[in-house]
Parts: structure tokens; C-alpha cells; sequence
């Protein structure tokens, strides 16, 4: 499995921070910005290389309140698709020779999105919304074979249409767990393993924080 890079990382919390200390130019009142942290689990829907439920997934995100219809925001996530193979006979590809061996098939995708929501009518304690995110991602396709590996790499553009409740914990609306369900659609192919998109469920759980500060 591979690792999350700690400097893609570093640089989307980097951002999302920056957005963050922008807030008292951008919002004249209260619980307009958020920062949020979270875990994703997704499930492929169009290959047989990688074709189980992943667990290992997550996001950060800034999320900026125009009024309380729309926000708008940066999103930043990852997941990790494995698929393990059983015990059998491969033919080397640049050594002369067989081996015997199991596989692990890995997928690892690493999206930046902007994204757009629209907030129905509030109650005091929970919000549902509607969204859709477009940006880039980054995927690694990686073959595992006893001490072989085989990667490529290829960039994308990635659409993600969501559907979500923003649910308050806070009597002061300033702390938030959110939930939802998207289906997205990348544009990222390998043609060595017969992958021409990237598509599939992701469900989300997460807490937000507000980042401005008032007393």
C-alpha cells in the first residue's frame, strides 16, 4: 500500500490554511469558513484490476459560506484501491524466465477539486445539501510480485456530483460533522491494464471546525 507523500500533503494543508487566514477579509459575520477533516471509503465501479471496497481514504477541505444557500471550497483527497491475486505463474517482462508467485494490484489516487454546494432550507441541527467538485487527480498504478514491482502514473480531470447533511454539534454552529455520497468520474487510463476512466461511490464522514475567530 502506498503511503500518503507527506509533501503533497504538507502542500494541501498549506493552502487550505492560507484560505483560512483569509477569513476576516472575506466574511463579515459568523461561521462562514470552515476547515474540515475526514475519512472516505470508495468503491470502484468499471475495472476488474482493482475491483474491492476501499478503506483507506481521507480529505481535508476549506469550505467558504457566500450566504446560507452556496458555499464554495477546496477539497483535497485520497484513497487506496487494492486487489489481492492468489499464487500462480507469471511470465517475466524484462528478464528471461517465469515466476511464482501472489500480487497485490494497487490503485492510489490523490484529487484536487473545487467544489460548489447548495444548501437546502436549515433546521437548528442539520443542513442537507447538494454539490459538484472539478479538478485534477493524480493516480499511480502499481503492480506488487514477490521482490517486483511495475508503476505508472498518469494526471487526470476528475468530476465528483455529491449529495450531504452538514449536522451542528455546537450550540454556537461552530463546530459541524458532515456526511455524504458521491459518484465521480476521472479521465485517468492505463492501456497496459485495459483502464480507459476511474469511476465509482465514495461515502464521506467528517468534522468541520469554524475558523474565524470571535468573542
Amino acid at each position: 500500500m502506498k503511503n500518503i507523500s507527506l509533501f503533497k500533503l504538507s502542500v494541501a494543508v498549506s493552502l487550505l490554511l492560507l484560505l483560512g487566514s483569509s477569513s476576516s477579509v472575506l466574511a463579515q459575520q459568523e461561521n462562514k469558513l470552515f476547515f474540515g477533516v475526514g475519512y472516505n471509503i470508495t468503491q470502484p465501479l468499471n475495472n476488474t484490476f482493482t475491483d474491492k471496497t476501499g478503506l483507506y481514504g481521507g480529505h481535508v477541505e476549506a469550505e467558504y459560506y457566500i450566504d446560507k444557500t452556496y458555499s464554495v471550497g477546496l477539497n483535497v483527497s485520497w484513497n487506496t484501491l487494492l486487489k489481492y491475486i492468489p499464487t500462480k505463474t507469471y511470465a517475466l517482462q524484462y528478464e528471461a524466465g517465469d515466476i511464482t508467485t501472489d500480487m497485490y494490484n494497487s490503485v492510489y489516487n490523490m484529487a484536487y477539486t473545487l467544489f460548489g454546494r447548495y444548501h437546502f432550507k436549515q433546521s437548528d441541527r442539520f443542513q442537507p445539501f447538494v454539490g459538484l467538485a472539478l479538478g485534477a487527480q493524480n493516480t499511480e498504478f502499481a503492480e506488487y510480485y514477490s521482490i517486483y514491482q511495475d508503476r505508472q502514473t498518469a494526471w487526470g480531470f476528475i468530476a465528483r456530483p455529491e449529495i450531504g447533511t452538514v449536522i451542528s454539534i455546537s450550540k454556537n454552529n461552530k463546530t459541524n460533522l458532515i456526511t455524504g455520497l458521491d459518484y465521480f468520474y476521472s479521465t485517468n487510463a492505463n492501456k497496459f491494464i485495459d483502464i480507459k476512466n476511474i469511476q465509482g461511490f465514495e461515502f464521506k464522514v467528517g468534522i468541520q471546525f469554524n475558523l474565524e475567530k470571535r468573542y
